[in-house]
């Protein structure tokens, strides 16, 4: 039953957020996404990843609640 309950989740490394706007938009699509969509992509980031982030908050279908993680690293460089 445990494993029925997580076989939903889609958890892989080095994805990028055009990825994962593909991973929900298959999921929505299917009627498998569930309630709380949670993303969390690290540092892949892609040169238009504020076009990339609206995409999946514009695509995202009422009724779901959207998370994004972001890492935090207090010795980061402000490039």
């Amino acid at each position: 039953m445990l494993l029925k309950k997580w076989q939903s989740l889609k958890i892989k490394g080095d994805r990028t957020m055009n990825l994962a706007y593909k991973v929900m938009m298959n999921q929505q699509q299917s009627y498998t996404l569930r309630q709380y969509v949670v993303i969390c992509i690290g540092t892949n980031a892609l040169d238009d990843y504020e076009e990339q982030t609206m995409k999946i908050i514009h695509d995202l279908e009422p009724g779901h609640k959207l998370i994004l993680m972001t890492p935090y690293n207090a010795r980061a460089d402000a490039d």
